[in-house]
């Protein structure tokens, strides 16, 4: 009888702390940003696009994210090779987030481009634009 009672508290206090991990990760929204529509009027407006015959009037320094890891170089710029499934991992969120400047989307797909361009806005990630 000790044995299930002890059995029964252990589980309970382990689905307790279970259920206050996911409610604070629930109400924390220092990881995505709930307001998309505002994301996506840069989107509609095009104020999110940077033409390429344009980057040299670019005085800001700038960021290359290349989704298709094709080895995209610029000479004037970084550059980060990352799969587009790799694009939330820490370490590389932590280096766009660090960069001081203008971060650039390079792909080929018009759509991928967009879809990477509004998570990394959703997760407070300024400056970020899409190259044409």
């Amino acid at each position: 009888m000790k044995k299930t009672n002890l059995i029964i508290i252990l589980i309970s206090a382990l689905l307790l702390v279970l259920l206050i991990a996911v409610l604070v990760k629930s109400f924390n929204h220092k990881d995505f940003q709930l307001d998309a529509m505002n994301y996506a009027t840069a989107s509609i407006d095009g104020s999110n696009v940077i033409q390429a015959d344009l980057l040299d009037t670019q005085r800001e320094k700038l960021l290359f994210i290349d989704l298709d890891k094709r080895g995209f170089t610029t000479g004037v710029a970084e550059t980060m090779n990352i799969a587009a499934s790799e694009i939330l991992e820490r370490n590389n969120l932590k280096k766009i987030r660090k960069f001081n400047g203008k971060v650039v989307i390079v792909a080929e797909d018009k759509a991928l481009k967009a879809r990477v361009w509004m998570i990394l806005s959703q997760t407070g990630i300024r400056h970020l634009y899409i190259l044409e």
